[in-house]
């Protein structure tokens, strides 16, 4: 056996005890795959966006942060804008367009624009959006103006939830 084999790290002692923790609430690997689709396009924020009423995607922003503050090392902000009140809403608009660079990464929880249309313009400034929907619930009549009205080239893609 050369030296050079005999000093190389072994993969278990590389992972210090704080990080096998973090490893050990892991979100499942179809979030960890769904987080790395969204990385095909840059961002810094990204709508979260449901179709349909009755959809809380606020466990799905928790565990995408989970994911990219293992992956990026600095953790994302989640901003639920969900019960904001127009103000606040305008207010949120203008922060995410004028966000500076080298500020952590954003994912904002929105409510469906069938309830509340202002997220619309929410949507529309955020780099990027992810549309979610229901398994087996989703109405795809909602789906679709959903994408129409903030525009189809904003969405990176479709992520269709379980309640299960």
């Amino acid at each position: 056996m050369s030296s050079r084999t005999t000093n190389k790290p072994r993969v278990a002692t590389l992972v210090r005890p704080e990080n096998a923790t973090a490893l050990a609430r892991l979100p499942s690997r179809g979030l960890q795959e769904l987080w790395f689709v969204t990385l095909k396009k840059p961002w810094r924020t990204l709508a979260l966006v449901p179709a349909q009423v009755g959809l809380s995607i606020r466990p799905l922003a928790e565990a995408l942060s989970t994911i990219g503050q293992l992956h990026r090392g600095t953790p994302l902000q989640i901003i639920s804008a969900e019960g904001m009140t127009v103000e606040q809403l305008a207010e949120l608009t203008v922060s995410t367009q004028d966000a500076p660079e080298g500020q952590p990464g954003r994912l904002i929880v929105l409510e469906p624009i069938t309830v509340n249309p202002l997220g619309t313009a929410v949507a529309m400034a955020a780099d990027s959006a992810l549309l979610c929907v229901e398994y087996g619930t989703a109405d795809l009549t909602d789906a679709k103006h959903t994408l129409d009205q903030i525009g189809r080239e904003r969405f990176i893609g479709c992520v269709a939830l379980s309640r299960e």
